[in-house]
């Protein structure tokens, strides 16, 4: 397996698309596929290292160098960044805990299902008293 099939592959697991990781390494999504079809072949480092960020892995393994067991040791690699908001989040009392999981709840629904789904599971799974919730959290942001 070569490098842009090790990248594919893992972008593939995490179910992240193209764009996203595009968008993280300020490049053009067509660079992405570029490297993934193998018509790039040597990826520079300044690219190499956030992306093995963003795909929570290491250039290693990207290189060939290290298999990793199939991610057993870095599935669960928290980045920094990742830690910050892990800290905040903690230091929230419970209605802060509320508004960012409701709002995280409603990106990860937006970036997960097509709007027309997201909208008839509005319609029929939010209750009431979800609706004002969801209405106090976004007047109060």
């Amino acid at each position: 397996m070569n490098t842009g099939e090790r990248m594919k592959k893992r972008r593939k697991e995490l179910g992240f698309s193209a764009e996203y990781i595009a968008s993280k390494l300020s490049v053009s999504r067509s660079t992405i596929f570029r490297y993934e079809a193998g018509d790039i072949e040597k990826m520079p480092v300044d690219i190499l290292i956030p992306l093995s960020e963003v795909l929570q892995t290491t250039p290693a393994y990207f290189m060939g160098w290290d298999e990793q067991d199939e991610q057993k040791e870095n599935t669960s690699l928290i980045t920094k960044h990742e830690q910050t908001l892990l800290s905040q989040y903690r230091k929230l009392d419970s209605k802060g805990k509320h508004t960012v999981n409701t709002v995280l709840e409603m990106e990860y629904n937006r970036c997960t299902t097509s709007a027309q789904e997201l909208r008839a599971a509005h319609i029929d799974d939010t209750s009431d008293e979800q609706m004002d919730l969801l209405k106090q959290d976004l007047d109060e942001l």
